[in-house]
C-alpha cells in the first residue's frame, strides 16, 4: 500500500509508478458472470458464478511543467511498461491494485494538444497463483481409511495393452425367435 496520500485521504494516482501531471477521469469496472445451462424441460439453471478480472480506464494527461516529466518521455515510459506485460501497481483515487497489465494505449493528439501528452490507458487486472511440484509417487494410493469405497475410487493402474474380446449377441429374427451368437456360433431359440 502507498505510504503517501493527498490531503483528501485518496491515494495519490500511479501506474507503475508513474505519475500523471492531470488524471481526467477515472473509470472502474468489475463484474460476476453467471454461468446459465439448460436441463432437460427446456428450464435454464444457472448453478455457478465467478468474478471477473477488474478493468480500469484512466484518460490522463502531461504536460512539460518546469522539473517534469517531458511528454515524450512518459509516452515511452507507458509503451515499455506495455510491452514489457509484467504486472504493475496501479494506485487511482480510491483503490489499490497489485497487478494490473496495460491492455490499451490510446494517444490523442490535436492542434490544442501538440506538445502535452493526452491518452487513454486501459488496464486489466490479473490473477496470479503459484504452483507445487509434487512427487507423484507420493499419491499412488490415498490412505483407504480415508476412501469409503476405495476398491472403486483408487488411481488407474497401468494393465498394458488391452484388446477387446468379442461380445455375445442376442437379437430378434424375423422368423418370429431370438437368435444368440456365442463364440461364433448362432443359436435359435422360438
Amino acid at each position: 500500500m502507498p505510504e503517501t496520500y493527498q490531503d483528501s485521504g485518496a491515494y495519490i494516482r500511479t501506474l507503475a509508478g508513474l505519475a500523471f501531471d492531470i488524471v481526467l477521469s477515472e473509470s472502474e469496472s468489475a463484474e460476476v458472470t453467471v454461468t446459465d445451462h439448460q436441463i432437460e424441460t427446456g428450464a435454464q439453471v444457472s448453478d455457478h458464478a465467478y468474478l471477473n478480472p477488474r478493468e480500469v480506464e484512466l484518460e490522463i494527461g502531461q504536460g512539460t511543467i518546469e522539473n517534469l516529466d517531458d511528454p515524450r518521455e512518459m509516452l515511452e515510459s507507458l509503451r515499455k511498461v506495455m510491452e514489457a506485460r509484467e504486472p504493475v501497481e496501479l494506485y487511482t483515487g480510491k483503490t489499490y491494485y497489485p497487478a494490473m497489465l496495460i491492455t490499451s494505449l490510446q494517444v490523442n493528439t490535436d492542434h490544442t494538444t501538440e506538445n502535452v501528452l493526452m491518452a487513454t490507458i486501459r488496464c486489466r487486472e490479473v490473477t496470479i497463483v503459484d504452483t507445487a511440484e509434487v512427487d507423484a509417487s507420493q499419491l499412488k494410493e490415498a490412505p483407504k481409511k480415508r476412501q469409503k469405497m476405495p476398491q472403486k475410487t483408487k488411481m488407474a493402474t497401468n494393465r498394458g495393452t488391452q484388446n477387446a474380446a468379442p461380445k455375445d449377441k442376442q437379437e430378434f429374427t424375423i422368423a418370429g425367435g431370438w437368435a444368440n451368437t456365442v463364440g461364433g456360433e448362432t443359436y435359435t431359440r422360438g
